[in-house]
């Protein structure tokens, strides 16, 4: 359905932020996820705006690698510090976009979890980064000691928004996920233990696969229902 995919390109594009050595991965999970976000457009709408947001996010993503790659403008200066805040402020509105999609798909499954969950991240994650706007426009103002806790508090904070929004598209993965064909018997062991884990597993998974595809046609169903419901007629 494409919610694995997002999965592992949020997982690229943001963890990997969260440590000092630079490889790109903001860009190649920002590509990740536009690849995602267009399948999961086939669902619901709200994903393409999410979409949008995730291009204007990989663009300045590339600007900001290029300008301090190639060291165009100083790491210390004002300019870097306005891209930082610019670059962090498309990070807020892709959150935005993107758990506003989440909370769209959950109100038309009736997935009060889900829905509470992506309620909650659409304003931790703003709150999160919003800190790290503020602690990069002071940076230059406070003591290094006190800029050094400063900067580790928001880390923190930050990371705590990153793996709250994996739980949230992981939960979404398994809930929302299509499962195509039945599932496949277990092979069959010499050792009796493999084999009872193997059949756990599997009864899992089955279970898994029944109660998605239901979910899913009843979705299918309601979805259709709402487009196929006559349009009141405006008195004149």
């Amino acid at each position: 359905m494409g919610f694995g995919i997002l999965l592992f390109g949020y997982f690229t594009a943001f963890a990997f932020e969260l440590i000092n050595t630079y490889f790109f991965a903001d860009i190649i999970g920002g590509l990740v996820m536009l690849y995602a976000l267009g399948k999961l457009s086939e669902y619901n709408g709200k994903f393409k705006a999410a979409a949008y947001g995730d291009m204007v996010f990989c663009a300045v993503a590339a600007f900001r690698a290029v300008m301090t790659t190639f060291r165009i403008i100083p790491e210390n200066g004002l300019p870097f510090r306005l891209l930082t805040v610019f670059y962090t402020v498309t990070v807020i509105i892709f959150h935005f976009l993107l758990n506003t999609a989440v909370v769209a798909m959950a109100v038309d499954a009736e997935d009060e979890k889900i829905l509470g969950r992506a309620r909650f991240n659409r304003v931790f994650v703003t709150v999160s980064y919003g800190f790290m706007i503020v602690s990069t426009v002071i940076s230059d103002r406070l003591p290094r000691d006190r800029l050094r806790y400063v900067s580790g508090s928001v880390l923190l904070i930050v990371a705590l928004s990153v793996l709250l929004m994996c739980v949230l598209l992981y939960s979404s993965f398994v809930t929302f996920m299509v499962v195509g064909g039945e599932t496949e018997e277990p092979a069959e062991s010499k050792i009796p233990l493999v084999n009872k884990l193997r059949r756990r597993s599997y009864e899992k998974k089955k279970k898994i696969h029944e109660e998605n595809t239901s979910m899913y046609l009843d979705y299918l169903d309601k979805k259709e229902g709402r487009n196929k419901a006559p349009k009141k007629k405006k008195k004149r």
